[in-house]
């Protein structure tokens, strides 16, 4: 008797245990088929129906997460170091401008000068940003330890 009750209550766990699983699976797929739909249809709408609005609304989107970021990078790490990240990123977009820029005009001599010379100058400016932070967090060190 004690067995049968044992089965009917480990049973009953169980198929609740199975439908609760069951249940919850095709909840989250309906939940999440529902905030893809509320986020993307209106989306779609808008872009079909009035795509300068649609653009302009994007690229000032962009632009704001752009600005955080920057935002949320200097206040993490400091204005000098935004500006050596800055100096890396024009150094290497104009670097691969030119190259690119020569190569589509049929100067190829010119295109590997400038692949090469925007890759010595970004190795030299990468070396001197780092001699100089080396040399200020020494500074700093000195200045803690003497108490200043």
């Amino acid at each position: 008797m004690q067995e049968r009750a044992a089965d009917f209550f480990c049973g009953l766990f169980f198929s609740f245990f199975f439908h609760y699983n069951s249940v919850m699976f095709f909840l989250l797929i309906f939940f999440s088929l529902s905030v893809s739909f509320i986020i993307t249809f209106p989306l779609w709408y808008f872009a079909l129906h009035s795509q300068s609005i649609y653009t302009i609304s994007v690229n000032a989107a962009l632009l704001l997460l752009l600005a955080f970021l920057i935002v949320r990078y200097i206040f993490k790490n400091g204005f000098k170091n935004f500006f050596f990240l800055l100096a890396k990123f024009i150094l290497t977009a104009a670097g691969l401008f030119f190259t690119f820029h020569f190569i589509i005009s049929g100067h190829r001599i010119s295109a590997l000068f400038a692949f090469l010379s925007a890759g010595f100058v970004f190795f030299l400016v990468t070396k001197f940003f780092q001699a100089r932070n080396t040399e200020l967090s020494t500074d700093r060190k000195s200045d803690i330890r003497q108490g200043k």
